[in-house]
């Protein structure tokens, strides 16, 4: 199992940050990791086909919608399954503190050997991150970079991740 786990602060108030993360259906208007979603038949489900080699496409469903405080989806597909999940707090500057924790679990025993090569988890929340600022239009953009709190206090960034 992979786990990671990120806080990161956001100018964004909770409601905005909310709605960005929690609205799946605009996830292709900020979300650089993706080729396309697809809704699915019942509410709160869809399908993330990501940019990759391996073509993968995963089924989601919203596990968890406590607005506008906690959001986690779970997602599954042939190599692995987990969730994503967020837990937002609302800042006296009027912005965001957002703890983001992501855990995979390899589904077949050729994935797990070769997970080292393409599953980087730490990566993917980090891309995340730098997206979801960018379509917010936070200024504490530095040329796409996201520091680790020991040297900004923008990002924690603990766990297991590859």
């Amino acid at each position: 199992m992979l786990r990671n786990e990120i806080t990161v602060l956001f100018d964004t108030d909770i409601e905005t940050l909310y709605e960005a993360i929690s609205n799946y259906e605009k996830y292709m208007e900020w979300r650089t990791d993706l080729k396309q979603i697809v809704p699915g038949e019942e509410p709160g489900t869809f399908r993330e086909d990501l940019v990759s080699k391996l073509r993968i496409k995963s089924e989601c469903v919203v596990m968890e919608d406590i607005r506008p405080r906690q959001f986690r989806v779970s997602f599954e597909n042939n190599r692995y399954r987990g969730d994503r999940s967020f837990i937002l707090r609302r800042q006296e500057n009027g912005g965001t503190k957002m703890h983001f924790t992501e855990t995979i679990v390899i589904q077949n025993p050729v994935s797990d050997v070769l997970s080292f090569l393409y599953l980087h988890i730490e990566k993917r929340q980090m891309q995340y991150i730098r997206d979801l600022k960018k379509y917010l239009r936070e200024k504490d953009q530095d040329g796409g970079q996201i520091k680790r709190a020991e040297e900004t206090n923008l990002a924690h960034v603990r766990g297991v991740g590859r």
